[in-house]
């Protein structure tokens, strides 16, 4: 190849090149460019609603001291406050107690300097469209909140006044800050019964809470569903691109969530998650104890201010005490728990007993997880329903038989799983019955999964100890 060609070759290979690198840096500005402007556009979305509710006056609803409480508004106007204890004649629940307006979780007095709300207006701004949601869906546990650092933060100003004992953030007047057990923070609104896990301390976040709680509430009292016992949780969280705002009720009278509007539970995007696990469902009785089981985590996610019946510790002391026996007497026992967790409750249950009729954020979270296990058990298993599953090992669901165009891939399996077990001596076939002990109705029985992974650690121990002898065993013979 002469030397001219092998040139323009060349040349134009390193043309090229540059031309590509130019291609990739002008898409990546691009791409920057347009989430750029994106954020821009909804950064200027978000102040222009907060703009347009400061000079509508509907920036902190329902916090004046003019103002009646919701349960007041939705029972006709009554200005008497709302009941601590749940109705008379009904079950003994966990209601929240009131609380100061003006104090934090902690017992800390907020500062008397904050914003006050301006007069309303006729019309209020529309906030983020509602969705119902279950508790479930509360997005606590995976929120992406990550503090970020900067060279700037050494020459950040932190006053600490003489004589100032609060370190709290001060919330938008109306709202207290709790603080969950394991360390979440969380927002109460004592007046509207309202929980929330948004950061309040944005007034942009705190403005959309307020229009929806306003908005869910006018509802309620158009519909007459609201109860004196009534929760109202708001969860803000994305849908199809957009921020919506998803809510439920919770009742505590008969431990159950409601909704504004109908709902089909298969059809219901997030209150699917409910029945998800039960595939076959045909009555609305069997949702009972699916709806109790949110009800339960419901109070385990918000804890504060909630006394503790003796009612409620007695049943959850008999439920524990039922299924230790029954672990005991029967080896396909329907326990959630296994016998060591469950004497680690009973030990629970007797130091409980300091806790009732008390406001112990601890114990109420405690006893809300654990009934929200034990209902979630007997949504699983039918309980009250006709044909309920009695022992683990029960399958609830009827199999049809295999087509006939999967009868080729049947035939291929069982001729692979007895190659498996000639050359593994049988010990396919014992993992195989212990995972059908173990999967019953695409159902995990946790106990048993648990014990099936101990003795599995245990066989590899042996087997690891063994290799290690003939290791040394074959080394010191070839020395």
């Amino acid at each position: 190849m002469n030397r001219p060609l092998l040139f323009t070759l060349t040349r134009g290979y390193v043309r090229l090149d540059v031309l590509c690198k130019f291609i990739r840096i002008a898409i990546s500005i691009v791409s920057h460019w347009r989430l750029s402007m994106r954020n821009v556009f909804w950064y200027l979305h978000r102040w222009l609603t907060v703009k347009l509710a400061r000079g509508k006056g509907y920036v902190n609803i329902a916090c004046s001291s003019s103002q009646t409480t919701l349960g007041q508004a939705l029972a006709g106007g009554r200005t008497t406050p709302a009941p601590e204890v749940a109705p008379v004649g009904a079950t003994e629940t966990l209601v929240v107690l009131p609380v100061e307006d003006n104090a934090t979780s902690s017992g800390t007095v907020m500062d008397e300097d904050d914003d006050k709300e301006e007069g309303e207006d006729e019309d209020p701004p529309r906030g983020l469209d509602t969705v119902p949601i279950i508790p479930d869906v509360v997005n606590r546990y995976d929120r992406a909140c990550q503090l970020r650092g900067s060279k700037n933060n050494k020459k950040l100003h932190l006053p600490c006044r003489p004589g100032s004992f609060s370190f709290a953030e001060n919330p938008p007047q109306g709202w207290t800050a709790c603080t969950h057990p394991e360390g979440a923070l969380y927002y109460y609104n004592s007046r509207m019964r309202v929980f929330t896990d948004a950061d309040l301390t944005s007034k942009m976040i705190a403005t959309q809470i307020n229009l929806c709680a306003r908005k869910l509430y006018d509802q309620a009292k158009e519909k007459q569903k609201w109860g004196e016992d009534a929760e109202l949780t708001l969860e803000i969280m994305e849908e199809g691109g957009k921020e919506v705002c998803g809510y439920y009720f919770a009742r505590h009278s008969c431990r159950q969530l409601f909704w504004l509007e109908h709902i089909d539970v298969r059809k219901s995007e997030h209150v699917n998650r409910m029945v998800h696990r039960v595939k076959v469902i045909t009555k609305r009785s069997q949702l009972k104890y699916a709806m109790e089981s949110q009800y339960w985590w419901h109070c385990a996610l918000f804890p504060n201010h909630r006394r503790l019946p003796e009612s409620v510790l007695r049943e959850v002391k008999q439920i524990i005490m039922h299924f230790n026996g029954e672990v005991l007497l029967s080896d396909a026992s329907l326990s959630p728990f296994d016998i060591d967790q469950l004497d680690v409750f009973l030990t629970l249950m007797d130091a409980m007993k300091d806790s009732i009729n008390q406001t112990d954020a601890h114990t109420i979270a405690i006893i809300g997880g654990m009934m929200r296990n034990f209902c979630r058990s007997k949504h699983i298993n039918l309980c009250g329903q006709p044909g309920a599953r009695l022992n683990a090992d029960q399958s609830l669901i009827k199999r049809s038989k295999l087509k006939e165009e999967n009868s080729l891939k049947k035939r291929v399996w069982v001729y692979l799983r007895f190659f498996l077990v000639l050359i593994l001596w049988n010990s396919p076939n014992a993992h195989v019955k212990a995972l059908r002990r173990i999967w019953v109705d695409n159902v995990i029985i946790e106990p048993r999964w648990k014990n099936f992974t101990a003795q599995l650690n245990k066989e590899w121990n042996q087997i690891t100890v063994l290799s290690t002898v003939i290791l040394a065993c074959s080394r010191s013979t070839s020395d």
